[in-house]
């Protein structure tokens, strides 16, 4: 139960809150369930509950006032309650807009509070089935749900908003409410975390003095490429490009890998995951737009920025297209939005690419997207919580050259412990796959002198026995064969 909890991220206060509202609730349906009728027919061999008693009264005579009494009830304390929740996240988000919420000690307490309503209002409909009992009766909550037929994903925003059948209770309201409550705070987030991400980007970005260049800079990878001379021979030569992003987009990439692990990545919406993804990749493009603004004279020298050259031009372009390539999202029905910002980096990508010679950039452009998929691989991993499940699987880079592999080969065997004694049937047939090895000409040895390998002795024992009885026996001479491997 505490994994699933954990899962769904639900934390100890938002499960002890939920636990004393369901108590409360208890209480309440168990003082008039005596009033209320039974959800369905007695069991067998149970005698129905006599309605009227000796005296003549009947118990069941207003048990849909006394149902109708504490559905309304129950309604208004999770709307009281969702009322005082809307105030507390209304007041926190509107400081966490105003000027990022503070110091750090007054951001992080806003950011509680506003991740803690989120978290209580996502949890009530879950972890409250006195709730449910309470507004639905015991024949809405023992009766079985009706078959929803899947629907097309372009209709399905559409079909949450639509009532299926025109069969809208008031459970299904009171949960939309709350659901609804919990995507609004998770949103209240998601702005500010995006917000101050972006700030500390920008800010790196804009001040650019020669020594913080070089610092922050990674080293390049040096690459030997073949030339042709005009007589038609070939000459070789080497360039260095960028393989790593800097240090200021890796910042970012893991602040917000950190800030999603806070709060639980896989409870967090995937709505509010992507408007967080667009949120930052919309206030890179800004600070790059900014960054690439003509600065003359005495603003130049404030500034502190330098002047745009190629390499420098390089490494922002790589670094670009390498967080593009992780917070890049598909958005289902916002297909203007994402032709919109694929513009705006294509705007940002055209102007970097101005800065660099264009058949330099020629020469480049393919290493610089080798480099680019072979980071995204290795990073994969690392950043995969701001990608979602969907996007973790990616096109493997095709080799170029003679490139040394990043993986190691295969073992020949799969025996993992060579100190335990492993089945003779496996060893076999491992021996039986493995192509037999070419050995050159046989060359006169002198008499008495044995040439054969290190535990050869133990090889032809195994084998031995292998061959002549053959059985599945794990205790037998092939572990003295894999000791010898």
């Amino acid at each position: 139960a505490g994994l699933t909890m954990k899962a769904r991220g639900h934390t100890p206060m938002v499960q002890g809150l939920c636990a004393a509202l369901d108590a409360k609730l208890r209480a309440r349906i168990e003082d008039v369930a005596a009033y209320l009728p039974p959800a369905g027919p007695p069991a067998s061999g149970q005698a129905p509950l006599p309605q009227q008693d000796s005296a003549g009264f009947d118990r069941f005579a207003d048990s849909g006032r006394v149902q109708e009494t504490l559905q309304k009830e129950s309604a208004s304390c999770i709307t009281a309650l969702s009322a005082c929740a809307r105030g507390h996240l209304d007041a926190s988000a509107k400081l966490l807009q105003e000027g990022g919420g503070g110091d750090d000690e007054q951001r992080r307490h806003h950011l509680a509070i506003v991740l803690f309503v989120a978290r209580l209002c996502r949890a009530i409909p879950e972890l409250c089935p006195s709730l449910r009992l309470a507004i639905l009766g015991a024949a809405g909550v023992t009766s079985p749900p009706e078959a929803v037929r899947p629907l097309p994903r372009a209709l399905a925003g559409e079909a949450r908003s639509v009532p299926r059948g025109g069969r809208t209770t008031a459970w299904t309201e009171l949960s939309e409410e709350l659901g609804a409550l919990s995507l609004r705070a998770y949103d209240a987030w998601s702005r500010n975390v995006a917000q101050v991400a972006v700030s500390e980007f920008g800010s790196t970005l804009r001040v650019e003095s020669p020594g913080r260049v070089l610092g922050s800079t990674p080293n390049w990878e040096e690459i030997e490429i073949m030339e042709e001379t005009e007589s038609g021979g070939s000459v070789a030569s080497k360039i260095h490009l960028p393989a790593q992003a800097q240090n200021a987009a890796q910042a970012l990439l893991f602040g917000l890998g950190q800030a999603m692990g806070a709060v639980g990545a896989q409870a967090v919406p995937r709505v509010t995951r992507q408007a967080l993804l667009e949120a930052v990749m919309d206030g890179v493009l800004t600070a790059y737009e900014a960054r690439l603004q003509p600065a003359v004279g005495m603003h130049a020298r404030t500034a502190g920025t330098t002047p745009m050259c190629q390499a420098r031009a390089l490494q922002l372009l790589f670094d670009l297209r390498f967080m593009h390539g992780v917070l890049a999202v598909r958005p289902e029905g916002t297909r203007g939005s994402s032709a919109a910002a694929l513009c705006r980096i294509q705007a940002v990508v055209d102007d970097l690419e101005s800065h660099v010679d264009p058949f330099d950039l020629d020469v480049f452009t393919p290493h610089l997207h080798l480099h680019l998929q072979r980071l995204l691989q290795r990073t994969n991993v690392l950043f995969g919580v701001l990608t979602g499940t969907e996007r973790q699987h990616t096109g493997r880079p095709a080799p170029s050259g003679p490139e040394a592999p990043s993986l190691l080969a295969m073992a020949a065997t799969h025996a993992r412990f060579a100190l335990l004694p492993l089945p003779a049937s496996s060893l076999a047939s491992q021996r039986r796959a493995t192509p037999p090895v070419r050995r050159g000409p046989a060359t006169a040895q002198a008499p008495g002198v044995d040439t054969r390998p290190p535990g050869a002795l133990f090889r032809q024992l195994a084998s031995h026995d292998e061959g002549s009885q053959p059985g599945s026996s794990l205790f037998k001479l092939g572990w003295l064969s894999a000791i010898t491997k």
